[in-house]
């Protein structure tokens, strides 16, 4: 948690303002996760695409879910209602998983599912970095599909 609590200030530069409003008190809760979610799928459905295959933890907690459409989409929409209040939540509820152990758990669960154009460093750059390194233009979206898998298993 402490380590969380360090990379607060950088974490609300890079925020958007949905997100700093859940990160307010340092914590994101149940109910910010699933509001987040929530305004991340509105997003995504206003920009065309639709998000399927929602899957939920022992507890009923969001823990994964697909995208049909364009990803470039999603990923904008992940980014500006959802990425920090998802790693936010993560940490609430696994605080010994910080987000270098799960930068870490990510990289290599990326590479053991054939993503292999990482840079070396990038279990070192932030968790945005590597989402955007995984969709890229490009893509086939199975660098997406690759990264929800990973952060299902890991996250």
């Amino acid at each position: 948690m402490e380590e969380w609590q360090s990379q607060l200030p950088e974490i609300r530069e890079d925020a958007s303002a949905y997100e700093l409003e859940a990160l307010a008190d340092d914590l994101v809760t149940v109910e910010e996760h699933e509001a987040g979610f929530e305004a991340m799928v509105r997003c995504i459905h206003n920009l065309g695409g639709r998000v399927r295959d929602v899957s939920r933890d022992d507890h009923g907690r969001i823990d994964g879910w697909g995208v049909t459409g364009d990803v470039t989409v999603a990923d904008r929409c992940q980014e500006r209602f959802f990425q920090y209040i998802r790693l936010g939540f993560t940490i609430a509820i696994n605080p010994d998983l910080t987000p270098g152990a799960l930068m870490r758990l990510m990289v290599e669960c990326l590479e053991e599912a054939g993503i292999t154009y990482l840079p070396p460093d990038a279990v070192e750059g932030e968790f945005s970095d590597l989402l955007r390194m995984v969709t890229r233009p490009d893509g086939d979206g199975s660098g997406l599909q690759a990264f929800d898998a990973c952060y299902e298993e890991h996250g």
